[in-house]
């Protein structure tokens, strides 16, 4: 869908046959478990980059093996 020239991308991770649909008050905490965990894992990527990239780091060749 586009919308003032942005784009917005979803995933589809479940179908469900048409009348088994639930609400919203059944789906609701999954949804925000897996955004609150989304937004978590996105949080500490961007904390370890940060710190990766604002420091020195050896990676010794034997640990590599």
């Amino acid at each position: 869908k586009k919308n003032n020239d942005a784009f917005h991308v979803f995933e589809i991770l479940q179908k469900h046959e048409k009348g088994s649909a639930r609400g919203l008050d059944l789906v609701y905490d999954e949804v925000y478990e897996r955004l609150f965990k989304q937004k978590s894992a996105a949080i500490v990527v961007s904390i370890i980059d940060s710190l990766y990239f604002s420091s020195d780091v050896f990676i010794s060749p034997e640990v590599q093996k």
